[in-house]
């Protein structure tokens, strides 16, 4: 569909070169019939010039791109708009170019938003170093944690300040949903203090896009999605938030291990293969219970935990379940997971997500 789409823009760029002809004498153009000047004539070629590289730009991605398509509409419409009589019709893939140039300039004005809260994450992070004697000892952790902590070989390496995720999902949006949305998601997570910002890009139909933007931050969470970067659909935050996003980076301490040493953590052991865990971060606790499997290694999270921030959103059990594991630089962390709801009417398991890439940063 871009490419179809971008074909049209194309051949409507390549029309604007009858003009030039026209305006210069070099062939007689029967469909147009009103005078063309020299100097019109160069703009009918520049608007070709300029529709030719915003296709290919838009084509390559460039972030100029909407920027080179929006000088191109101008010049082009402001031609149609001169002689009406016999280019009207361009005014319709004008609208097309409009409507790339708007998509493309929202999603830019989403990702440098998700940038800013990524930097944020980071400056924060440098800005509160705790020295290594402030972390839990291992032989205190529950046994069962001990064991994961060996099984992920975790302790082999240093403490991380930041991790780095590129991960690729499946979304449902309400339960019941046929079909899944293929996404792409990024992830930095921060271990001191608790934090993450994450991002995910999924298409909902051609030329419609779905942002979503979740972060937490200094104990406080937020949720965002919207369409295009243009339109919010959800755009929340509050206590029961706050604590629900605390619980999800309880949860996500499964790609860093290391985390289990932090302060911000407290273990409490349940059984032989199970332990809670409580995290305290920025006036904001909550906690969740871990399911090692006879090897160590997590097997799924569950928390109480909150679906929203209305009011009369209720405590429902959430779950991560993983489903594969795999080693990312010397670290055993899960691979594949799925997160379910288990809502009133049943459960709905909403996100199937793979890691397709993890980085620490030390």
């Amino acid at each position: 569909m871009r490419t179809l789409v971008l074909c049209l823009v194309l051949v409507h760029g390549l029309i604007h070169a009858l003009g030039f002809v026209k305006g210069f004498g070099l062939a007689e153009i029967k469909a147009l019939s009103t005078p063309i000047s020299k100097p019109m004539g160069l703009l009918w070629l520049l608007a070709l010039l300029l529709l030719l590289g915003f296709v290919l730009l838009y084509w390559m991605s460039k972030p100029q791109a909407w920027m080179v398509g929006l000088a191109a509409l101008v010049l082009s419409q402001v031609l149609v708009f001169w002689f009406w009589k016999d280019a009207k019709f361009g005014s319709i893939p004008n609208l097309l170019v409009a409507f790339l140039c708007l998509v493309q300039w929202g999603q830019l004005r989403f990702q440098r938003m998700v940038e800013q809260d990524q930097n944020a994450l980071i400056k924060a992070t440098h800005a509160f170093e705790l020295d290594t004697t402030e972390y839990n000892d291992v032989a205190e952790l529950p046994p069962s944690v001990q064991r994961w902590l060996n099984t992920s070989r975790a302790m082999d390496k240093p403490m991380p300040k930041r991790v780095r995720i590129q991960q690729k999902a499946q979304l449902q949006m309400k339960p019941g949903q046929e079909k899944w949305l293929e996404a792409e998601a990024f992830q930095i997570s921060s271990l001191n203090p608790p934090g993450f910002v994450w991002s995910v890009k999924a298409s909902l139909f051609p030329g419609v896009f779905m942002l979503g933007r979740d972060r937490f931050m200094q104990g406080k969470g937020e949720m965002l999605i919207q369409l295009n970067g243009l339109f919010s659909i959800v755009d929340a935050r509050g206590p029961k938030l706050d604590q629900g996003s605390l619980q999800r980076y309880l949860g996500e301490i499964v790609w860093y291990p290391q985390m289990a040493l932090s302060p911000y953590i407290r273990w409490k052991a349940l059984d032989a293969s199970s332990a809670e865990a409580e995290l305290s971060c920025g006036g904001t606790s909550g906690k969740g219970t871990f399911h090692f499997g006879a090897d160590g290694a997590v097997e799924k999270f569950t928390a109480m935990r909150y679906p929203g921030n209305a009011e009369d959103a209720p405590l429902l059990l959430w779950e991560i379940k993983v489903l594969e594991h795999a080693v990312f630089d010397g670290v055993k962390v899960p691979s594949k997971m799925e997160s379910t709801w288990h809502n009133p009417a049943g459960p709905w398991t909403w996100l199937k997500m793979e890691v397709e890439a993890l980085e620490y940063a030390i």
